[in-house]
């Protein structure tokens, strides 16, 4: 029980608080200059087009906020408000009751000059006074304070004594109602007059007895398990879409005379990477396995070097490789192929052309707009010289930007601007700009991120030592998440360590909150530019519940939907997706194969064209369901038999092999401990 405080100091204890970083003083400088020329309202719509969740809690007016909003973003190239996401809380951290004294407005105000006029003839002037001889300046924030810029004002001999009171009095008073009004808008409240709150027997004093028993009667107590419960250790292997591009810039590194060394480490046995070394082996590229089997050693010499092989390079199942290098092997002078299974082959590949045509580079695919997929110079038209290159790709998707990005550190524009729908996961960025690349977002239009490739080739030709430790795969661990949610309550917490917390990569960890899961990041470090944290999780204590997941929160965990189907499906109440109309063109249409698969065991799921609507129910029943090939659905299937009555068998279980292939062994051991 907690009793008194501001309204941000109780949001800070019940949601958390953002350790946001600072602003570059490039960008503070900038905005600050646009504040001051009146554009408040200019950048607050600037704002609404970059992060429209934060830019509808703010006041188009609102300076300070505005400013430091917009600068995180310029900064850093993701939202404020998905900072404030993945480093606190977008949902309570637990139920909570508060409860309100509700003053009149007359004996409020009465009880502020009270205390007002007693601060001053108990000696807050000599207070001021003291911190003023220590050097403290009046432009520091903290001398903002309600109060002691007027009590400098006194001591100046600008106000009177009580001309300085009074104006007090009157900012307190505002102060007060802003409160109320921050309390009704963000905080969840129970308003009680105090008349008869001292007598347990007056109506005022029953109502709040009557509303505690309810509360209570829901929201039984959960305490985490004590820390000397021994938690289930998870260790998550790389994150695919960062190893990807680990290999290829660090075979992109050095020169033929001057050969890089790079060491690409926490990488697992998943086919997908596998995929990219091979390609990047089939073209000449020197890839090696450190003796710890857990890091690769790369021999990077350039750009020049890499020679297309005569035939066809298998991409495997790997829709990011076989997008990737696209782009990046669109400049070479001799033409290359890319081919790969029969997924790939339906996957959509046209959209590259967007990505790729501005900077004169041409492909072709397959029959089916999928693989194989074609670049090199003969597809190639020259470009007349051009101080900039702009290219939108017109998607929301991270593999035809970076191939746009891979595809420009080849050419001979000085800069090339690249714009997308919508942000989408920033990894080439990060990488690109902790390897030194210049690189940096639009001020006025931060869908746009611009590369300066010239700029870039110094930073390529460096013989200097490279290491890529790549964090723990964050799609990998939303399995363990799910995992957690459906086991007994006796089961041991979940403890993910060195997770990847990109904010546009902890979508499913949100969605999981909202649902029931007790879950907790702990940020541990950065690596490559990426945020890490330690992980934990309690399961569901106090159960499922079905939730809504809009189109906006689906673009940020799309490959963990179909565990938030599963969930849902187990949920109390109804769970609805949009926006996912992506899923039905990944390795099998996701959104038919969950459908498909979770009906068999007994679900109320309706496939819909860009989502699902599900209905939950207790439990699942035993059954044969399909994998459809797809790695993903397989997991998920497996997953299900932890809330199943009879046994579940998953044809085609074996596709987990492309991601995770040592799941299965490691959710073996973790049952074995209840």
């Amino acid at each position: 029980m907690l009793c008194g405080g501001t309204g941000l100091y109780f949001k800070a204890l019940l949601y958390g608080l953002c350790e946001a970083p600072p602003v570059s003083e490039e960008v503070r400088q900038r905005l600050a200059e646009r504040v001051e020329a009146g554009e408040v309202e200019l950048l607050h719509a600037e704002l609404s087009a970059v992060d429209p969740t934060l830019a509808a809690r703010l006041q188009p007016k609102d300076k300070q906020r505005v400013e430091r909003a917009l600068g995180v973003y310029l900064t850093t190239g993701t939202p404020l408000s998905a900072l404030q996401a993945s480093h606190g809380f977008s949902e309570l951290r637990a139920p909570v009751m508060m409860v309100g004294i509700d003053h009149e407005r007359a004996t409020l105000n009465e009880r502020i000059e009270r205390r007002v006029r007693q601060m001053w003839a108990e000696g807050f002037v000599d207070e001021v006074k003291g911190l003023k001889a220590k050097g403290y300046s009046e432009a520091l924030q903290s001398m903002g304070a309600l109060g002691y810029r007027l009590a400098l004002s006194y001591l100046e001999g600008e106000l009177s004594r009580e001309e300085a009171i009074t104006k007090m009095i009157h900012a307190t008073r505002q102060y007060a109602r802003r409160q109320r009004r921050y309390f009704d808008r963000q905080l969840p409240t129970s308003w009680y007059a105090p008349e008869g709150l001292s007598d347990p027997l007056s109506d005022n004093t029953q109502a709040l007895i009557s509303e505690a028993h309810a509360f209570f009667k829901v929201h039984e107590p959960f305490t985490p398990p004590s820390p000397t419960t021994s938690p289930f250790k998870v260790r998550l292997w790389g994150d695919k879409s960062i190893a990807h591009r680990a290999f290829m810039l660090s075979a992109l590194l050095g020169t033929q005379a001057h050969p890089t060394q790079s060491v690409v480490s926490n990488i697992g046995e998943g086919a997908d990477i596998a995929s990219t070394r091979e390609a990047l082996k089939a073209l000449g590229v020197s890839i090696n396995a450190e003796p710890s089997g857990e890091a690769w050693r790369v021999t990077g010499r350039g750009f020049q070097a890499l020679i297309p092989p005569t035939k066809p390079i298998n991409c495997g199942n790997s829709g990011t490789t076989i997008r990737l290098l696209s782009g990046l092997l669109s400049g070479l002078p001799e033409r290359v192929t890319l081919d790969g299974d029969e997924s790939l082959r339906r996957r959509p590949m046209r959209r590259l052309e967007r990505a790729l045509a501005p900077l004169g580079r041409g492909l072709e695919v397959g029959p089916l707009g999928g693989a194989p997929v074609s670049v090199g110079a003969p597809l190639n038209t020259p470009l007349p010289p051009q101080e900039r290159v702009q290219i939108d790709t017109a998607l929301a998707s991270a593999q035809v930007k970076s191939a746009a990005l891979l595809a420009a550190l080849s050419c001979e524009a000085p800069c090339v601007e690249v714009r997308e729908r919508a942000l989408s996961r920033d990894h080439s960025e990060r990488m690109l700009s902790a390897l030194g690349f210049s690189l940096e977002r639009d001020t006025h239009d931060p869908l746009s991120v611009r590369l300066w490739p010239q700029e870039g080739a110094q930073v390529l030709s460096q013989e200097e030592f490279h290491e890529f430790k790549v964090p723990g795969d964050p799609s990998s661990a939303a399995f363990w998440v799910a995992v957690s949610a459906l086991s007994p309550l006796h089961a041991p917490p979940v403890l993910l360590q060195s997770c990847l917390v990109n904010p546009t990569r902890t979508g499913f960890f949100k969605v999981a909150r909202r649902m029931g899961v007790e879950l907790e990041l702990r940020v541990s470090g950065e690596h490559l530019g990426e945020p890490v944290a330690d992980v934990c999780v309690w399961g569901a204590p106090q159960g499922l519940k079905g939730v809504e997941v809009s189109a906006e929160e689906a673009l940020d965990c799309l490959d963990e939907l179909p565990l938030v189907a599963l969930l849902g499906a187990l949920a109390q109440g109804h769970t609805r997706v949009v926006g996912a109309s992506e899923l039905r063109v990944k390795e099998s249409d996701r959104v038919e194969a969950m459908a498909t698969l979770l009906n068999a065991l007994g679900a109320r799921v309706i496939a819909t064209p860009d989502g699902w609507e599900i209905e939950g129910v207790d439990r699942l029943q035993g059954g044969d369901v399909s994998s459809a090939d797809d790695h993903r659905v397989a997991l998920c299937g497996v997953i299900a038999q932890l809330a199943t009555h009879g046994d579940v068998r998953v044809l085609g279980a074996e596709s987990a092999a492309v991601s995770y292939p040592e799941f299965y062994e490691a959710l073996h051991v973790f049952k074995a401990r209840f």
